[in-house]
């Protein structure tokens, strides 16, 4: 397998005219070992049908869902790379030939970044030749040449223009990275910091790149931000930069040159933009003035619309009016034949009084027809199952059926509003399409509805359509044709998302069983743009299938129950009458008044939580168009929710209750996360390190069960502790470099915690250790260098010693990596809960020379790695939750309490401690034994720890399908990630601390002790001495569960002001 030389990075947005030109220049190079990594972020233009067109193995095409900016994409493509030396190409510029070869050769001489000389082109591809830009770049070249200085020459301007023109090195990009969020001068800022990080900067005053100069160019969408940026930057690294240079003072004349044209440039573009603000304005008028005078156009329409309202009330005012005079005209002629009658004969005259009467009779029928109110009764609310069985009892005996309306009576949804699932669906086809323009599938989704009802209403039905019909018209509009592929996607996946997104109503199936024992039918009438299989489907998942009867939709007659016309058309179809039957629903036009408006029974079922859930859900999904914490509480809900409804998760165990409500939601991200990175960077084999790895592995197992995704790799669980890694590091000997690490620990025994560590047995080495001073062998050691330490270390045969048992260790743990196929593979992703990555850089140190060593990917939970240098053999880490890297502060309550999450995550079986081989000759792990006094603490916790992860595990279930419902990826959920962490640590309640207190942590890495997680109790007298409170804070793993402990929440409260204190970088 050919290395990897050189790796490329084409970030690309919207560039769909340029894109292949710029990774064909690429291709084109003279060079081996090359790779082109293009990431397309969320294009909206043809920039993914362009890529598609590329077939070339040395091409790897990524893309996002959603825009991340240029420095997040170019981050994730350089951490992406595997080759020795990184360069970037924007997908707008182009290399010229052999521009990769020279830079190579200046990188192989020693440099670590390299520049060249730019050729200036148009949107077309032809050189400019006069040009601003041209006199301006060359004013910073000219400074380069004539001073030679880059401190000099890089105040006075960026001379490398773009990050186009940037050759480095891996280990520099292992130093400085990530590219900063900033919005015009990442590429500035990346190698002023790597100026001031001792880089090696060098520049080839042949052209090798074409710099596209055109209308959507970054820099152009906005100078006087980008003027701006570039100040605040020089003002950040000027004191650095000026202690780097031996001439400080002309540095600071090219900085106020720089600083005097960006003046000049900020005014100019001040007064354009006053300029611009002017015209705008003056058009703003105009529109208001057409906007006023639509306005008044409208206002006469609807005066002129009511004129015609009171003119149709007037009318039948004088209808009723003649009417009355017809009345008293026949009463009056009543009167008249009454004085006949007694002038009449007895027979004659009760047969004309019938006959009368009965005329009278039929004439004031119809006009009370035709004048009485809608509806004749009246209806009822109920506001839940209970009162709804006394409005049934009092229907009395002639009640033969209950009609219910579905959604929102029998059953209801997790989350809100329904249309969220709508845009879900469009976002599926989106993606099958390859298509970025979610709103334009969803808009052709609307547009088709909206046709298939109007084409009801013109054929004489209600307003109604069919699902089946609508994804015809939907999926025609998009593709110009019925795709039945297509089609049976979408059918499935809204399948799917309705059977997370729906549960049975609480005492909706309790009700329906007494209904039927009363010999009372249950009939379903919805209106329902599903057909009925699928409402069958919906009932027979939500447990409730057995009891319905008979099931009628609107979108299967063409009539709904607005009109009364669905209504009268079940009674036709089931036989019955107005009277027999009772209808249910939560609308109260379609459900209660439309039924009494036709003589039936009509009950308003008026659920008060159910109204508060769908209000509060559908304003938190309005919240998440502003990001930040609002995705994570909408999922959040959902959980919530799914949870309330849920029968499994009612188990009582408190530690069950801590995993399913604190910890479940946070490793549930975190394996979020992890799928999201594994998809986007495959890996041969998939890890789970040992042993804080086994959750881990157990939750990534289920959720690639739940996706039903092959293409995700199969897990496997390793038996590689940082004890035996560590034992194997010391094979060419023991380094002071590898001393902090073991003297971490608050209580660290001094040498005998360091051999501990590495897995070195004391009493081996308590002659040397009296030789050099360093008596008790366990006496702690304030210092790492200190100087009978140092004096241990030089001793060659202290040094002999550790050498045997260190390549002892190696060679077992090698042989049981060759056994797990670790060696071999190209592309190895480790797992496990993190802190400093040990096992994956001491595995690096032991073995990274060997030829077959992968390249590996490490991804935790947290990732503090504050004791090891990543270097190149080491491979990626990545801290999901929590990276040190990124300096961000709100990442570090997890930090604050590491243990916690290791509890969490551990496995039930022991730490391993070494290896042996059996029979066979395959290396086995060698496992701390049951006899030991901490290993006998946390068998007798192993309960409490399953009870726990049970609860993970079952939280991970309601995760899983909130994020299907949802469709949040990990980027949008970790702030509410973070803050839920922050909550565990820093907000606990009491009964929390006290469960977690009951949790028993040993210490197995250099010590063998048990840590008291929770610590002691701190008392109102120990605010009086705020020094010694602070010391007898930081001696406790859990420096905030004191506070919890008081019932008094102003300790609380005082802890979590100081916390944020420490957040906004006070003291």
């Amino acid at each position: 397998m050919q290395q990897t030389q050189v790796s490329v990075v084409v970030p690309a947005y919207n560039h769909a005219r340029y894109v292949v030109e710029a990774v064909e220049s690429v291709l084109a190079q003279d060079i081996d070992g090359l790779e082109c990594i293009v990431i397309d972020d969320a294009s909206t233009d043809d920039t993914r049908e362009r890529l598609a067109t590329l077939d070339d193995t040395r091409v790897r095409v990524m893309h996002h869902d959603t825009n991340r900016g240029a420095h997040a994409t170019l981050t994730e493509g350089l951490d992406a790379a595997r080759g020795r030396v990184l360069a970037v190409l924007n997908s707008d510029d182009r290399y010229l030939p052999g521009r990769l070869a020279e830079c190579m050769a200046y990188i192989d001489a020693g440099h670590d970044l390299v520049g060249s000389d730019i050729r200036l082109i148009d949107g077309d591809g032809a050189e400019v030749l006069e040009h601003w830009w041209i006199d301006a770049f060359a004013a910073l070249k000219r400074v380069r040449a004539d001073g030679g200085d880059w401190v000099a020459s890089l105040l006075e301007g960026n001379v490398f223009m773009t990050t186009s023109n940037m050759v480095f090195t891996r280990a520099l990009w292992q130093r400085l990275r990530p590219l900063r969020n900033l919005r015009y001068v990442h590429d500035y800022d990346f190698v002023l910091r790597a100026l001031r990080e001792g880089a090696r900067l060098d520049w080839i005053d042949t052209p090798l790149l074409d710099y596209r100069l055109h209308e959507a160019n970054t820099i152009s969408a906005g100078p006087l931000a980008a003027n701006l940026e570039c100040t605040a930057l020089l003002r950040e690294h000027l004191p650095a930069l000026l202690a780097r240079t031996d001439a400080p003072e002309t540095a600071l004349q090219h900085l106020a040159s720089q600083w005097s044209r960006c003046e000049r440039y900020e005014v100019d573009i001040l007064r354009a933009l006053q300029h611009e603000a002017l015209v705008e304005k003056d058009r703003d008028w105009g529109r208001m003035v057409e906007d006023r005078d639509r306005w008044i156009a409208e206002r006469d329409a609807w005066i002129a619309e009511r004129d015609a309202w009171i003119a149709e009330r007037d009318r039948r005012i004088r209808d009723r009016d003649d009417w009355i005079v017809e009345r008293d005209m026949l009463i009056a002629t009543l009167r008249v034949r009454l004085d006949e009658l007694h002038r009449t004969p007895l027979r004659y005259a009760w047969r004309r009084t019938r006959e009368r009467l009965g005329h009278l009779r039929s004439r004031a029928a119809r006009a009370f027809s035709a004048m009485q109110l809608p509806g004749r009764r009246a209806p009822t609310r109920a506001a839940g199952f209970n009162a709804l069985r006394g409005g049934v009892e009092r229907a009395g005996a002639g009640l033969s059926a209950i009609s219910f309306d579905v959604f929102d009576t029998l059953v209801e949804r997790c989350v809100e509003p329904p249309e969220w699932i709508h845009r879900r669906v469009a976002h599926e086809l989106a993606n099958a399409l390859a298509r970025d323009d979610i709103d334009t599938v969803w808009a052709a989704r609307r547009n088709a509805e909206t046709r298939l009802r109007k084409r009801a209403l013109e054929d004489g039905r209600d307003h109604e359509c069919h699902y089946d019909e609508l994804l015809h018209a939907w999926v025609t509009e998009l593709c110009g044709r019925p795709d039945a592929a297509l089609i049976a996607r979408a059918q499935d996946f809204e399948a799917r998302l309705e059977r997370h997104a729906l549960r049975a109503k609480p005492g909706a199936a309790a009700f329906l069983a007494w209904a039927r024992e009363r010999g009372l039918r249950c009939i379903a009438v919805s209106d329902m743009y599903l057909g009925e299989s699928h409402v069958r489907e919906i009932l027979a998942h939500c447990g409730l299938g057995e009891s319905i009867d008979a099931v009628h939709v609107s979108s299967e007659h063409g009539l709904a129950k607005y009109s009364t016309r669905l209504h009268a058309h079940v009674l036709e179809l089931e036989g019955l009458t107005v009277a027999q039957v009772l209808h249910v629903g939560d609308n109260l036009y379609s459900d209660a008044l439309a039924p009494c408006r036709i003589g039936m029974h009509g009950v308003w079922f008026d659920d008060a939580r159910a109204r508060r859930r769908r209000r509060r859900q559908r304003r938190s999904a309005q919240m998440t168009a502003r990001g930040g914490i609002w995705p994570g509480r909408m999922q959040a809900e959902i959980v919530a929710e799914r949870l309330a409804l849920e029968a499994r998760t009612t188990d009582a165990d408190p530690y069950y209750r801590y995993g399913l409500e604190v910890l479940g939601p946070i490793f549930s991200l975190f394996t979020l996360g992890l799928v999201e990175r594994l998809r986007a960077r495959p890996a041969d084999r998939l890890m789970f390190l040992a042993r804080d790895g086994h959750l881990f592995m157990r939750m990534y197992a289920r959720w690639r069960e739940l996706d039903d995704d092959d293409a995700l790799p199969e897990p496997s669980y390793v038996y590689a502790s940082r004890r035996v890694v560590a034992s194997a590091a010391v094979a060419d000997g023991l380094t002071a470099a590898m001393i902090p690490i073991a003297l971490a620990n608050p209580k660290q025994c001094g040498l005998a915690s360091i051999l501990k560590t590495y897995g070195l047995l004391a009493e081996d080495f308590q002659e040397a250790a009296a030789r050099h001073g360093l008596q008790p062998i366990d006496a702690p050691l304030a210092a790492a260098d200190d100087e009978r330490l140092t004096a241990f270390l030089a001793d060659d045969a202290v040094q002999a010693a550790i050498r045997t048992h260190g390549r002892r260790a190696r060679t077992r743990l090698e042989k049981y990596f060759e056994q797990q196929g670790f060696f071999g593979s190209r592309d190895v992703a480790f797992v496990d809960i993190g802190w400093n990555g040990t096992i994956q850089h001491f595995l690096a140190e032991s073995f990274g020379t060997r030829a077959d060593y992968p390249d590996v990917a490490g991804y935790y939970f947290a990732l503090v790695n504050s004791f090891h240098t990543p270097g190149e053999r080491c491979g990626l880490t990545d801290g999901l939750l929590l990276d040190g890297k990124r300096g961000n502060p709100c990442e570090r309550a997890a930090m604050d309490f590491e243990e916690l999450f290791e509890q969490g995550a551990r496995a039930l079986e022991a730490t391993t401690l070494s290896y042996d081989e059996d029979a066979d000759g395959r290396v086995i792990p060698v496992l701390k034994g049951d006899d030991a006094p901490d290993r006998r603490e946390e068998l007798a916790c192993n309960p409490r720890i399953d009870a726990l992860q049970r609860g993970v595990l079952a939280h991970l279930e309601h995760f899983h399908a909130a994020q299907t419902l949802t469709g949040f990826d990990f980027e949008a959920l970790r702030p509410y990630g973070l803050a839920l962490i922050e909550r565990a640590v820093v907000y606990p309640e009491r009964d929390e601390v006290a469960l977690v207190g009951g949790l028993a942590h040993s210490e197995d890495f250099g010590h063998d002790h048990v840590l008291d997680i929770s610590g002691g109790d701190i008392g109102w007298r120990d605010f009086l001495r705020p020094r010694r409170l602070s010391q007898r804070l930081r001696a406790q793993a859990w420096r905030y569960a004191p506070f919890a402990r008081f019932r008094n929440p102003l300790p609380a409260l005082l802890a979590r002001v100081q916390h944020l204190r420490q957040l906004r970088g006070r003291p």
